[in-house]
């Protein structure tokens, strides 16, 4: 089970988690019961990291100017008199707009702490709307995103998804809309599972449509890609719908991780002799006459680096620069609050060579970085500026990507590699 471990600071609260995790599903809409200072920043980060979303109408009032993420903007009044009016009058114009088949009403911290009951009026509406509402709280103060992420997939799993007898395709579980990169990497693992023809039967939360979610126990297993996110999901569909997981499954970061993922699903699947090793041998021979470039001038071999991001990312990512490029992690910033298990057992050689930072304040990120000037800092926006020298964007918040550039499977070690070359070059 995942673990509070640590404070969370840079990592969106707990509401945005919940509007990310519904707003990554097509056929879904969520909902943001506050006011309209709680809802901006939720439609923002929608907005960048679903660029090819369903759009609102901008100048609909209950958009407020934004694209995405609808709100309620409950005021004074509503918190002392009572909000079902204003709510229901929102869910109707959300339903009469947008026509989705889920409408989730995420609670903001004012609805939250009032503690309305609004499950008569939910239940009430979904009959005339023809729609499913779920209701989750998930106010700012309950902490971070993730929390947020998981109550929200919860809630999810237990209005729509149920038992299956016809099976097909694998279930992969965790991408979410505040990863940085996620529609790329979840299109280099869609192509390299339909490299060995095995089909992906739904994702969760982003990248899959609503349909999907429903068919989730249609799966024959899941796949957890991101374990603090999706870990207490799988344990819910294993519990719910008797779909089991793969523990320990490797996480598809450099090319011995993407073969560790790839073995464990063929073996599963009982085709374990088909893996071929093919896209190993032809990522190694465009990368290592760079490699060697960097080797020679000394570049490589003693390099250093500082790593910040969610755990699932880093910690294998950090792995894999130690381990196959010889560059040293000497320090990682996990963000979140929030960590699986095994996570020290994962860190494996780096747990006694790197110096982890738990606090992700930005005083105490600022004097990692200047302690240990490493040459190069692998984070987000937010670790850029006080780089000491070269940055690579890897998690939220991050430059827009348009081009097909991921970090995880086999492109992603072209991706990375190609970053640490012209960082150290």
């Amino acid at each position: 089970m995942p673990v509070a471990n640590h404070c969370s600071f840079n990592l969106p609260c707990a509401m945005i988690g919940a509007v990310c995790a519904i707003e990554g599903l097509r056929g879904a809409v969520a909902v943001v019961n506050g006011s309209t200072a709680c809802k901006y920043l939720a439609g923002r980060v929608v907005e960048i990291q679903d660029p090819l979303g369903p759009r609102l109408d901008p100048r609909w009032p209950g958009s407020f100017g934004q694209m995405r993420v609808p709100c309620t903007n409950i005021d004074q009044e509503d918190v002392i008199f009572g909000m079902e009016g204003k709510v229901e009058a929102a869910l109707r114009e959300v339903q009469k707009r947008c026509s989705p088949r889920l409408i989730a009403l995420v609670n903001g911290c004012a609805a939250a702490a009032i503690g309305e009951d609004l499950t008569g009026m939910a239940a009430r509406l979904e009959k005339e709307l023809q729609c499913s509402i779920i209701i989750i709280d998930a106010p700012g103060f309950l902490g971070d995103a993730v929390i947020g992420w998981q109550r929200a997939i919860r809630a999810l799993v237990e209005k729509t998804a149920r038992p299956m007898k016809d099976k097909r395709g694998i279930n992969i579980i965790g991408p979410s809309l505040l990863h940085g990169n996620w529609a790329n990497d979840l299109a280099e693992i869609r192509r390299i599972l339909a490299g060995y023809a095995i089909p992906v039967n739904c994702v969760l939360s982003a990248g899959s449509d609503l349909a999907q979610v429903e068919s989730l126990g249609r799966g024959l297993f899941n796949a957890v890609l991101a374990p603090e996110y999706g870990l207490p999901a799988a344990k819910l569909l294993e519990e719910k719908l008797g779909l089991p997981f793969l523990e320990d499954l490797p996480l598809p970061y450099g090319i011995d991780g993407t073969d560790g993922f790839l073995r464990a699903i063929l073996d599963r699947l009982g085709r374990g002799e088909e893996f071929s090793g093919e896209e190993h041998s032809s990522t190694c021979r465009r990368i290592i006459p760079g490699l060697e470039e960097l080797d020679r001038k000394g570049r490589l071999q003693g390099a250093s680096a500082a790593l910040f991001g969610r755990p699932s990312l880093i910690i294998p990512l950090g792995r894999w620069l130690y381990e196959y490029l010889g560059i040293l992690p000497v320090v990682m910033g996990l963000k979140g609050s929030i960590l699986w298990e095994d996570w020290r057992e994962d860190l494996g050689p780096l747990a006694a060579k790197t110096r982890l930072l738990l606090d992700q304040a930005p005083a105490k990120v600022k004097g990692a970085l200047a302690q240990a000037q490493p040459d190069v800092v692998f984070g987000s926006a937010l670790e850029r500026t006080g780089a000491p020298g070269a940055s690579i964007d890897i998690d939220y918040p991050m430059r827009r990507l348009f081009t097909m550039r991921p970090f995880m499977g086999y492109r992603g070690v072209l991706t990375l590699v190609e970053e640490v070359y012209h960082a150290l070059a």
